[in-house]
């Protein structure tokens, strides 16, 4: 289903309605060389006007970097309030690294603590709360008991 359209072109439509200034090609190259040789002087700029993209740009990428920074310090600053709060070490894996790091083995540090005599001076509260601020769990203290 084609749509055919037919244009009637009357001698008006045929007519070119665009006309060109008599002599405007002849005089074309002296205006334009004349215009040229006057030169409308080109505005000087400051420096800080042509400095402000690279201004901008380097303002923003500072502005991200210590927002970046900022976000880091504060989830590390939120983490740490968790880590105090929740974490605690265990006993166990206190005196296995304890262990590791000075080679001792656990006969030989079960054999001086069974030789050793418990000071009378010391008191087991004072030893359960010096255990509880070094965030060794309850259970773990109770266990010794």
């Amino acid at each position: 289903m084609a749509v055919k359209k037919e244009f009637i072109l009357t001698d008006d439509l045929k007519k070119n309605v665009f006309n060109v200034p008599e002599r405007y090609f002849e005089s074309l190259q002296d205006r334009i060389a004349e215009r040229m040789s006057a030169g409308e002087p080109q505005p000087q700029l400051s420096w800080i006007q042509a400095l402000r993209p690279q201004l901008a740009f380097a303002a923003s990428f500072v502005a991200l970097a210590v927002a970046g920074y900022g976000g880091v310090v504060l989830l590390n600053n939120l983490n740490a309030g968790e880590d105090a709060t929740t974490v605690s070490t265990s006993l166990d894996d206190f005196y296995t690294s304890t262990l590791e790091t000075y080679r001792l083995d656990e006969q030989s540090v079960l054999r001086v603590i069974d030789e050793e005599k418990v000071d009378p001076s010391v008191n087991t509260e004072d030893i359960i709360d010096y255990l509880s601020s070094t965030h060794v769990s309850l259970a773990d203290i109770a266990s010794l008991e």
